[in-house]
């Protein structure tokens, strides 16, 4: 054996550790090239205002006074509007913000896929590397369980080295799916009412993206919840109609039972938070 016990090593003959490496880390840089790229000009293309610290000041103070007072104020706004008109306003608003869930979901569904391609084809490139190592130290098949621990080393090994070069790979991407999932959040708990509010839209997966995408309206509670019972109770019949403003048909139900399933315990969940803290 050439190396030292516990140690990587790999027979003169075939691909050093280094060289296996080095492919490693330029394969990263070619695969996140736009977003290592994209991170660098973000970090380089600040310029130099012609204004001074004192005078970007006023000019920001003076255009938020401005934009606050040409506003009209809460009590102008109702004061002047009948209770029917306020209430049409505020539908208008929650279907103007269910739009922008809508948006904020189409977009997030190709930007998680594209993240999942990603790591998946650095695991398939690891994979790939390591079973190149092990071919090239014959010497160490003779030792017993030795392959799983070499081929576990190799990898880690490229983890490593892989962080150390590029840690900041996923910041743009990163940065962008934080600002969609903030978009639809903050969208989610305008459109919706009572306990819909408690759905944490954060840890949404791409099948509740898509659930979502289906609904032309927001959703009731009371539609989702008697999915949820009626997949607890093993989908007997008869299965509940439809869900309002729903664009699927009751063949498609169970496509909606991931969806329900969460809205049901992040309420639950937040019930439970409440009655803690009256306790």
């Amino acid at each position: 054996m050439s190396g030292q016990e516990g140690t990587i090593d790999i027979a003169s003959s075939g691909d050093s550790v280094d060289s296996l490496v080095r492919e490693y880390l330029d394969f990263l840089q070619e695969l996140h090239s736009e977003h290592l790229n994209s991170n660098t000009q973000k970090t380089s293309s600040i310029e130099p205002t012609s204004m001074n610290p004192t005078e970007q000041s006023a000019t920001s103070i003076f255009s938020s006074l401005y934009s606050f007072f040409s506003r009209p104020t809460f009590t102008q706004m109702y004061m002047t509007k009948t209770g029917e008109v306020a209430a049409q306003v505020d539908e208008v608003d929650k279907a103007e913000a269910w739009e922008s869930v809508l948006t904020s979901a189409r977009a997030l569904i190709p930007l998680n896929q594209h993240r999942l391609s990603m790591h998946k084809q650095e695991a398939s490139k690891r994979v790939a590397l390591t079973e190149r190592y092990w071919r090239s130290c014959p010497e160490y098949s003779t030792i017993p369980d030795n392959e799983e621990y070499q081929r576990a080393g190799m990898d880690e090994l490229l983890l490593m080295k892989g962080e150390e070069a590029y840690s900041h790979r996923w910041v743009s991407i990163a940065a962008e799916r934080a600002g969609h999932q903030d978009e639809l959040a903050m969208n989610w708990s305008r459109a919706v009412e009572g306990p819909l509010r408690d759905t944490q839209t954060r840890f949404f997966r791409e099948k509740d993206y898509q659930s979502v995408l289906g609904f032309t309206q927001p959703p009731s509670y009371t539609d989702l919840e008697s999915i949820y019972r009626w997949n607890e109770n093993g989908r007997q019949s008869p299965c509940p109609a439809p869900p309002t403003g729903w664009t699927g048909n009751s063949d498609d139900l169970a496509s909606l039972v991931p969806l329900a399933t969460r809205i049901h315990f992040d309420h639950q969940h937040s019930q439970a938070m409440k009655s803690r803290g009256q306790e």
